[in-house]
């Protein structure tokens, strides 16, 4: 079979002229019935999977396999040098918004990092103003245009993951920031309340937490003293009485302890008398000096006391300062300093002293 040397068509046999060109066809060409083929420049096949490529690709359309000696058109570096270049961010905002998501890994990678690194998120992104944030939300919309670009052009391949690293990262920060900015934000609108609050527990815990225990140990003590005065033990009552005592500050003393414990101990005294035997004075020598002695047997006896004496002083003249039986003293077992708490058994020797006139009669 024969073709045709200048637009390589197929001959008919026996024909002198090209039916497709009007080539002339010699004597040489019809005795050649071998078409020879030739092939300009190289062919270029992927190294991973030996599918041939185009000589400009970058990257393998089979396997996805990057062509690192590959150069692809530097489209990011162009991008950042008209961004770098926009005098407002209004300029800014709309190169990015206009700016088509380039076709190759590299420079959707490029481009990827590029964005992300310009998304403010945090306390930057919350002191930003109306144009700052339009930007970043705009670096925010392209950033998901070039991720969904390269699910469409690379799929499931390494270079989609490599991107989808990046992606997911950015995404993964964005979320946290405002996750922690809701934070901030609640905790700043009820800081202030909460911190009263906490100051008024305090405070109030203080108040009566404090007075709560001290109640319950005096309350403690009382009943133990009660307990051994019924058991008879006055000595043991005496020291746990004493020790009622509300040591509190200022206004949170409670006065009613006092009262408690000195009816205590006078319950312990008379007790303790009534097993010795013994009985209140109920009065004192002071409040003695000067009455009738007449009337101060009287009371002594009233109380209990059986064995008066008495002692009549002859030291009046005229009667005029001192009256006439007028007691000068009185001496209970010979203490002359007793006083109504002081106790005795009933037939202790009490001495009644009364100031009478010199010349009076026996």
């Amino acid at each position: 079979m024969d073709y045709c040397q200048n637009c390589g068509n197929e001959l008919v046999a026996g024909s002198n002229f090209c039916h497709k060109c009007g080539f002339p066809i010699n004597s040489e060409q019809s005795s050649n019935r071998e078409r020879s083929q030739e092939y300009a420049g190289k062919i270029v096949k992927c190294p991973s999977c030996g599918e041939q490529l185009n000589s400009s690709a970058s990257f393998c359309p089979s396997c996805g396999y990057e062509l690192r000696g590959a150069k692809a058109p530097d489209a990011i570096k162009e991008f950042e040098r008209k961004f770098n270049e926009a005098k407002t961010l209004y300029e800014k905002t709309d190169l990015i918004t206009t700016f088509s998501i380039p076709n190759t890994h590299e420079d959707i990678r490029e481009f990827m990092i590029l964005a992300a690194s310009n998304i403010n998120v945090g306390d930057s992104h919350v002191k930003m103003g109306r144009a700052e944030i339009r930007l970043s939300n705009a670096w925010r919309a392209k950033l998901d245009q070039a991720y969904e670009k390269s699910k469409i052009l690379f799929g499931d391949s390494p270079i989609f993951y490599e991107l989808q690293g990046i992606y997911t990262k950015k995404m993964t920060d964005i979320r946290l920031s405002k996750k922690a900015i809701a934070r901030a934000t609640l905790w700043k609108g009820i800081k202030k309340p909460l911190l009263i609050m906490i100051c008024m527990a305090i405070m109030g815990a203080l108040i009566v937490v404090p007075p709560l225990i001290k109640t319950q140990r005096l309350e403690k003590l009382v009943t133990q003293a009660k307990e051994y005065i019924d058991a008879g033990d006055y000595d043991t009552a005496q020291v746990i009485a004493n020790q009622i005592v509300d040591d509190s500050y200022l206004w949170f003393k409670d006065e009613k302890w006092d009262t408690i414990r000195t009816s205590l101990l006078e319950l312990i005294d008379e007790k303790r008398m009534a097993a010795d035997g013994k009985i209140y004075v109920n009065l004192s020598a002071e409040s003695l000096i000067g009455k009738n002695y007449k009337d101060v047997v009287k009371q002594l006896q009233e109380v209990g006391f059986t064995n008066i004496q008495l002692t009549r002083d002859k030291d009046l003249i005229t009667g005029w300062v001192t009256g006439n039986g007028a007691v000068e003293e009185v001496s209970i077992a010979g203490n002359t300093a007793f006083t109504e708490k002081s106790s005795y058994k009933p037939d202790v020797e009490i001495v009644v002293t009364y100031h009478a006139f010199k010349f009076a009669s026996e």
